[in-house]
């Protein structure tokens, strides 16, 4: 059988916290008509759109990348305020969830670089756990604190590093197996799910759960009238490939986005990466806007989430001069401009890597007797068992000769996974168990 094996060392040294950030301001400038007496604010919604829309894909299926991605692909919306026209075409885009237990775990599953091809197309990614192990129906079943923690430690750790070079984590978590009860533990990774806590003046239509999707049902939850601020998510855990009827309900649903909404209709709906709404939602309430004698400024406070924000600039004159703004957008209409920035805060574009810090220093074949030119202090070892459920034992040597056996019973008891075909076996790394 084939087999790989990966492991992770942890970093033995504290991290510097970066100290006394100011606040950051955006500045754009034009030549306003004499006389002018302009005035400007965030709008609620990014290019000044009416509502938004966005589709999840939880547990890392294949076909995200294979059936998902270009599907969507084929539905648009444009980057210009309803009812401004010359918009930039853009495509309707989701994100992936990320079960890190089964990336890469066969081919039904994306790969790291799979996720990556997602995320240069537009798509974004979410923690969707390591394990996925959770239980809020059961009393006698739920996790203890460290169960949660190792969950969103190991995720946390290996998402980032897969995707961001240790650089940053994911920012949105979908609660693994629906427990709400990951709420009380995700601060202190530096995530939070869509809607907790609440995002101010907004109104969260779903997460709709479209598995199964058809033609005979292909609109449900979705509003017939969106209103202003409405945020609809959808989702599922994969979308059939056509012919079938669930591709043909996903293509129902979406033609009726674009028709009605997008591109093809008002063009009210913006569609971004769960995370990038998020963020706009958190930061427009913290934006300070000014304009004055043609001066815009936008103040984001330094904890403020990375965003680039749609400015609304009212009282404009028609024959006052403007073009856009590096990096972003400009569209006018009348005595109305919408500008549109560059994304601003981009140090606080997702968490930081939870401590304590780990480093890979071996990824590839398997062999029974991997050595390193230096001791390591070991956190934890993956291996991946391609077609049978063989339990795996992990024998780590010590500088002095001796060993110790890494008890992987216990390990599998307590992520609940055994010793099934695909799985990865991780200990905690030192103060998270």
């Amino acid at each position: 059988m084939k087999r790989s094996l990966h492991l992770g060392v942890m970093v033995c040294a504290l991290l510097a916290l970066a100290g006394g950030a100011a606040a950051e301001t955006w500045t754009w400038t034009y030549t306003p008509a004499a006389g002018e007496a302009a005035s400007g604010e965030v709008t609620p919604l990014k290019y000044g759109k009416t509502w938004a829309w966005t589709l999840e894909i939880d547990d890392s299926p294949k076909t995200t990348l294979t059936v998902a991605q270009p599907l969507l692909a084929n539905y648009y919306f444009t980057d210009a305020p309803p009812g401004v026209s010359g918009g930039n075409v853009l495509p309707l885009v989701g994100a992936a969830g990320l079960m890190c237990i089964r990336v890469e775990g066969n081919s039904a599953y994306l790969s790291w670089d799979d996720v990556h091809t997602l995320m240069a197309a537009g798509w974004g990614v979410y923690d969707h756990g390591y394990w996925h192990t959770g239980n809020h129906w059961d009393p006698s079943a739920f996790l203890e604190p460290d169960q949660f923690r190792r969950e969103l430690y190991w995720a946390q750790q290996i998402i980032g590093k897969k995707l961001w070079n240790s650089q940053r984590s994911a920012f949105i978590l979908d609660y693994p197996n629906g427990d709400w009860h990951y709420a009380d533990y995700m601060g202190e990774f530096g995530l939070r799910a869509i809607n907790t806590p609440p995002l101010e003046g907004v109104n969260v239509i779903g997460r709709n759960n479209l598995d199964g999707l058809s033609t005979s049902d292909a609109l449900k939850g979705l509003p017939a009238a969106p209103a202003a601020n409405d945020f609809v998510v959808d989702f599922t855990h994969g979308i059939a490939a056509a012919p079938s009827d669930n591709y043909t309900g996903w293509q129902v649903r979406l033609a009726t986005i674009d028709a009605t909404w997008g591109a093809g209709g008002t063009d009210e709906v913006w569609c971004a990466p769960s995370e990038e709404i998020v963020e706009y939602f958190l930061a427009r309430p913290q934006a300070q806007v000014t304009v004055d004698a043609g001066v815009v400024s936008l103040t984001l406070p330094p904890d403020a989430p990375a965003a680039a924000l749609t400015i609304r600039i009212d009282g404009v004159d028609p024959s006052s001069q403007m073009t856009a703004p590096p990096g972003g957008l400009l569209y006018r209409s009348g005595t109305t401009a919408w500008v549109t920035t560059p994304l601003l805060n981009a140090d606080q574009a997702g968490p930081p890597l939870p401590d304590p810090q780990i480093e890979l220093v071996y990824e590839g074949p398997f062999d029974p007797a991997i050595r390193f030119a230096e001791p390591i202090l070991f956190a934890g070892a993956r291996v991946h068992v391609l077609g049978g459920s063989t339990a795996i034992n992990v024998e780590m040597l010590r500088p002095d000769g001796t060993s110790e056996m890494l008890d992987m019973q216990r390990l599998w008891d307590w992520t609940g996974t055994g010793t099934a075909w695909g799985v990865w076996a991780v200990p905690p790394a030192r103060g998270r168990a």
